[in-house]
């Protein structure tokens, strides 16, 4: 329940002027990367989700070691400089004046809580920060017409960072021989991270230091512009393959023994959580795994299999749906009716709108 800015209508109205504006610019130019698919028309997260598993189909067709780390940031709108954040649209050709503008307002704005109670008193952020000498509060404000553009060109200059030193996926197309590379795939501040190997020879332990150096890398870079990893929503995968004689199967992770570390918001090294190729993972909405299944199985308390992936995750969703709205359904029946009109309280509102 993070609280949502209520800036003033004309205020907000030119923010969202600025995000339009802006995005267009960058479309019509080519200045995004092709990896961010979020705040960005005519992208959608099932797109990214596909070629994800489009990515680790050409590992598998190719017997190619690819480590697949898949994390995600921590309150980005609420984390993002006002500096780099407008260094990075400045970059895509757009002039200072509405970026200052709009930051200049957000630094010296003094932030109340409203509730249908009315508002409160204390306050925090504006006058208040400036005359205890202390910096300005930053971030965009969730809320702001122009946060998704703001960080869709804030984490574009971050992945470019990540390519021009040479991190990320490559492949050789079969037919046209064109080479393709990708650094992350990545929707608004959910990024995977993919390292893949040189080429065939190489083992999935040879992956390992580069995929370590790119998370590091991403790490400091979205440090430097304010946010930071949560490595408790974060986990990886290490792939590669063996012959058995007669087929290609996965190497598991007692075969390649192997760690990714990250830090927390407190600075804290953490290691991340490893998945086997066939265990499924939930990313942008859905249970996917490097194998190309969306289902598996794990052991319960009692030590019976269970079935854990996509199809159980909905199953489960469409249950807790109708439980809800039976319960619904119970609560307004039980409410007294007078004349056509529910009966209920209703707390004076803060705006003086009659309930």
């Amino acid at each position: 329940m993070r609280t949502i800015e209520l800036m003033a209508a004309q205020y907000n109205m030119n923010n969202k002027r600025l995000g339009r504006i802006a995005m267009r610019h960058a479309e019509k130019y080519n200045l995004l990367p092709k990896e961010q698919y979020g705040s960005r028309k005519r992208h959608r997260s099932i797109t990214c989700l596909l070629n994800k598993v489009l990515i680790c189909n050409i590992s598998r067709q190719l017997c190619l070691p690819l480590a697949l780390t898949s994390n995600d940031a921590v309150k980005c709108y609420d984390y993002m400089i006002h500096n780099a954040t407008s260094l990075s649209i400045q970059a895509a050709g757009i002039p200072h004046q509405p970026i200052t503008a709009m930051f200049t307002v957000l630094q010296n704005a003094q932030h109340f809580v409203l509730t249908a109670f009315g508002k409160s008193k204390q306050s925090c952020g504006g006058r208040k920060r400036q005359l205890k000498n202390e910096l300005p509060l930053m971030g965009v404000g969730q809320g702001n017409g122009a946060g998704p553009a703001a960080y869709a060109f804030l984490s574009a200059i971050l992945i470019k960072v990540l390519a021009s030193l040479g991190y990320g996926a490559v492949f050789t197309t079969a037919l046209s021989l064109i080479t393709f590379n990708t650094v992350c795939s990545m929707f608004v501040d959910d990024c995977d991270l993919w390292q893949s190997a040189t080429d065939v020879n190489e083992k999935g332990e040879d992956v390992v230091g580069k995929m370590q150096e790119a998370v590091a890398t991403w790490e400091g870079c979205l440090a430097a512009s304010g946010g930071a990893l949560s490595p408790q929503k974060s986990f990886w995968y290490l792939i590669d393959y063996r012959w058995t004689g007669d087929q290609w199967v996965y190497r598991t992770k007692e075969e390649m023994t192997a760690t990714v570390q990250m830090h927390d918001e407190q600075g804290t090294l953490q290691t991340l959580q490893r998945h086997e190729p066939a265990h499924p993972e939930k990313s942008l909405g859905m249970l996917t795994a490097p194998d190309g299944s969306m289902e598996s199985f794990k052991l319960d308390k009692a030590g019976e299999q269970i079935r854990v992936g996509q199809i159980p995750y909905l199953q489960e969703k469409v249950k807790e749906f109708t439980t809800k709205i039976k319960s619904a359904q119970n609560t307004l029946c039980t409410r007294p009716l007078q004349g056509a009109l529910w009966t209920h309280s209703v707390s004076p509102h803060p705006l003086g709108i009659q309930g």
